[in-house]
Order: structure tokens, then sequence, then C-alpha cells
């Protein structure tokens, strides 16, 4: 009884005073896996005590652990990952979720996985997450259609971060990651959006052979809403961010208003992040000396530039930022 009413006493009162409840806006990063999203996410993470959230709306991730039994309960299921429309219930249970992170909730997700600190550039897992962060950064890779519907009820700091489809297209499929695009393909409140000649397009594509083509359809798919929401966001250009990491980090900082060194968030970007276990040997040697041509330029050794189902691809889907033929964005 002495117990329980301790326990109570704990909950109500003692918890309120220990448990930092962020109160900075949220800082959402939508990108398409192989982006760019995961280095970005821990330098912004670096120039303050951010609580840093990796593919929150990622259903399958840890399924034998308490935050992915936490996600199988919360998180809408889809046959393939992206989440594109949501019932009123499935909704319900979203925005409980991610409520609950910006209470300062579910500190167990922290213990093991997704929670990383900053200190001097290097970053340390913490199973005391909650006294640290005043912010939370949400990483999205499953969720880039639901943009109207977070900014709506979140009101976040939203950034963008695109990559050039082939590059992004070729990294997933080195690394043979499944694709995305059934769940836009069926989606009938998606498919609506779409010209006939881009869902006739998508579907034959995807009813092909070609993996670097599906892989070019889905990110096309991926990031058809965000390139034509009207929410606000910065958009910030993979290329840009290697190639001129000091000054479009600064852009980052002043847009999201993140305290703290914005050398911290540079150093991040000076080591492989720790997704760069899918990358070759070549890829990480030329991150450590700053080869950025060499990153950036090199799926253009592996890809036919002058393959006209992939001029199709970028012409049907109004390709404003990327063509086939440059590495570089034109906008």
């Amino acid at each position: 009884m002495i117990v329980n009413f301790l326990k109570g006493t704990f909950k109500g009162n003692l918890y309120r005073l220990f448990v930092c409840v962020p109160f900075m806006k949220p800082i959402f990063i939508y990108s398409s896996r192989r982006g760019g999203s995961t280095i970005l996410a821990q330098s912004l993470a670096s120039m303050g005590a951010c609580r840093y959230i990796d593919q929150p709306f990622t259903y399958h991730l840890f399924p034998n652990h308490k935050s992915g039994k936490v996600r199988q309960a919360f998180i809408p299921k889809r046959r393939y990952r992206s989440i594109i429309s949501m019932n009123d219930e499935e909704y319900s249970r979203l925005l409980k979720y991610l409520k609950k992170f910006l209470r300062g909730g579910f500190a167990f997700f922290d213990n093991k996985y997704l929670y990383y600190l900053h200190k001097g550039g290097q970053s340390f897992r913490s199973i005391f997450a909650c006294f640290f962060t005043n912010r939370v950064i949400f990483k999205i890779a499953d969720g880039l259609a639901l943009i109207d519907l977070m900014t709506e009820q979140f009101k976040p700091v939203n950034i963008y971060l695109l990559r050039h489809p082939c590059a992004q297209a070729l990294s997933v499929v080195k690394n043979q990651w499944g694709l995305t695009s059934k769940s836009y393909l069926e989606d009938e409140l998606f498919t609506k959006k779409l010209s006939p000649a881009q869902l006739s397009l998508a579907n034959e594509i995807m009813e092909g052979k070609n993996p670097f083509h599906k892989a070019v359809i889905n990110w096309f798919l991926e990031n058809f809403i965000l390139l034509r929401t009207k929410m606000p966001y910065l958009m910030v250009h993979y290329e840009y961010l290697i190639s001129d990491t000091y000054n479009q980090l600064t852009r980052i900082k002043n847009y999201t208003h993140s305290p703290g060194s914005l050398e911290k968030g540079l150093q991040v970007f000076k080591q492989p992040s720790y997704s760069s276990s899918m990358s070759t040997n070549e890829s990480k040697e030329a991150i450590q000396m700053s080869k950025v041509d060499y990153l950036l330029s090199k799926w253009m050794e592996e890809v036919d530039t002058g393959d006209p189902v992939l001029h199709k691809i970028f012409e049907v889907f109004e390709s404003r930022y990327y063509t086939p033929v440059a590495f570089m964005p034109v906008e």
C-alpha cells in the first residue's frame, strides 16, 4: 500500500520536476532513405540538447525491444512501409504517440537505440535523455506524404532534404533495400494526384525488371507531395550540404534557431555518419579526405545518363531540380 502511494506520488508530482519537457519547436526532417538525413540530424543534435528520434513512422524497427512494441501499438502498419493516408482511428493513435515524445515520454526509446547527445563533436547514447533535452528532432523517411497533417498539428520547423534521384536510387539498389512505391500506387487518394501519364509510367516501370528504374520511380513517388505542398519548409540539397557545408549549415542553424556551436555541427561532417556502414570503403575514405566531387559524381560512372527511359521518367514527373546528365542541382 505504501509502495503504491509512493509510486503514485512520483508519477503525479516528482516526475514533472525531473523530466524535461521539450519547449522549443520540434524539427521534422523529411528525406528519402539514403538521402543524407542521418548526418544532418546528427549535426543539428550536436548544436544543442536535442532528443533525436530516428524514423518515428517506421513500424517494423526493433521488434524485440520495448520501443518496437510501442511502434507496433501506435504506428499504422503498412505492407510497404510508407504511410500515405490514414483513417480517423489511425490518425488519433499516431498523434497520441508523437505528442508523448513531445512531452518527454518514451524514455526507453533512448536507452539502447535512438537518442544521441553530442559532446565535443562525438555522439554517445544515454539512458538519461529526458534530463538533458529541450527539443525533439524527428527524422522521417516513411511518412513523407504526411507533411501537411504534421505541420497543421504540431507547427514544427520543417526541413526537406533532397538528393539526386539517380544517386539515391543507385544507393538503394546496391544496399538491396525494398521500395515503398507500392504503398503510393495502392493508395487511391495519392494516385488521384498523379496525371494519367505519371500513373501509367509508374505502373509500367514497377511491372518491369529494371531495379534502377524502379528505384528512380520510387524517388519521384516518395517526393511527389513534398515537392508540391504549400506548407513551409527549408529545402536543402544534399549536394550543396556536402560541397558547401559551412554556408548550408549556417543557413539551417538560422532557420531552425538552433542554439549552441556551429563548429560542433561542422565537426559531424568530418566523419562518416553511423549509417555509413552501408557505404563502400571508397566512399568512407572520400568522406574523411573531403573528396567532394568524387562523392557527388561517382554515380555517373555507373549510370547510362543517355538512357531514354531515365530521361522519360524525369520529363513525365516534371523534375525541376535535377537532370540525368548533371550531378549538381539545376535551379
